[in-house]
């Protein structure tokens, strides 16, 4: 759930791989604080396979950070017969699958990085059939409770 910048200026300096943890800078994130994220598993198997050439881990050509990606993006959408999206819909479609599978908005807002829940609700987009079965649970629990 991270958002672009977060990636982009990720240094090898803000992982702790021993504790399993990755720090976002203040100056790369929206609350302008130091936040803080556990690393998987298999974060850190990759992250062990990645060069230490450059003080950024995702790098260009150039060894600068990999800000600019748009080329690549699109590449890996046609290679895998995607529609075109933009990098940023993968916060958008974690929020609402998130919220479809029943997580708490305090959860998804940790996830997404947002210091609040009020911006989650921009990015839960609930299934038809999400709703339609509420109205049916609420529903039933009236019709049992005589109400």
């Amino acid at each position: 759930g991270r958002r672009k910048a977060e990636i982009a200026y990720l240094k090898w300096s803000d992982l702790d791989l021993k504790n399993q943890r990755y720090f976002i800078r203040a100056e790369n994130n929206k609350a302008r604080r130091l936040v803080s994220y556990t690393l998987m598993d298999e974060h850190i198997e990759i992250l062990e396979q990645l060069s230490r050439e450059s003080e950024f881990i995702h790098i260009n050509e150039n060894g600068k950070p990999l800000y600019y990606f748009q080329k690549r993006w699109k590449k890996l959408l046609k290679d895998n017969q995607l529609d075109d999206m933009r990098f940023h819909d993968l916060r958008h479609m974690l929020g609402c699958l998130a919220i479809n599978e029943g997580f708490s908005e305090e959860y998804i807002a940790k996830a997404l990085g947002h210091t609040s829940t009020a911006m989650v609700k921009r990015y839960s987009r609930l299934k038809d059939s999400s709703a339609t079965h509420v109205v049916h649970s609420v529903t039933s629990l009236l019709s049992q409770s005589n109400l």
